[in-house]
């Protein structure tokens, strides 16, 4: 765990309390300890309530595959019993993003979402016509992609 590397007991076992040179789990690449300290300040971020930092850890989990390598150490940092667990984890984080801290940049990722659909997520692609008030919620917060995709769909129908 996170933890066990911080203690030293996931590494080079100096058990000095501090962050090891790079940990690895098993089934993973090795993870670079400035790797396993962005992350956590992230995490420490989001709790804080950093919509910003809710919204980048929900879409790299969504995105997460074991073909990269990370899933395992994912999956096991933010304890969930799989990948897909795991993606739907950072589908939490994405809505949260926009539900708690209004971040456009998450509408507009939920908006594409709903547009397009997700096997994985079990999101279902919307319509055409069930799809201008996901797209407005983020044209609302400001997103400039969201403003453009508004204008564009206005403009050509």
């Amino acid at each position: 765990s996170l933890q066990d590397t911080r203690d030293g007991a996931g590494g080079d076992g100096d058990g000095a309390g501090s962050i090891n040179e790079s940990s690895s789990w098993p089934g993973t690449a090795v993870v670079p300890s400035e790797f396993v300290e962005a992350l956590q300040a992230f995490r420490n971020a989001m709790e804080l309530g950093d919509g910003d930092a809710a919204y980048f850890l929900g879409v790299q989990y969504v995105l997460t595959t074991e073909e990269e390598g990370w899933s395992k150490y994912f999956i096991e940092l933010e304890n969930r019993a799989s990948l897909p667990a795991l993606k739907h984890y950072g589908l939490e984080l994405i809505r949260r993003a926009g539900d708690t801290y209004g971040h456009g940049g998450a509408f507009y990722y939920l908006a594409l979402l709903h547009r397009n659909g997700n096997d994985e997520l079990g999101i279902t692609p919307c319509s055409t016509a069930e799809f201008p008030p996901h797209l407005d919620r983020a044209a609302t917060c400001g997103d400039a992609d969201a403003l453009f995709l508004r204008a564009y769909c206005l403009n050509n129908g």
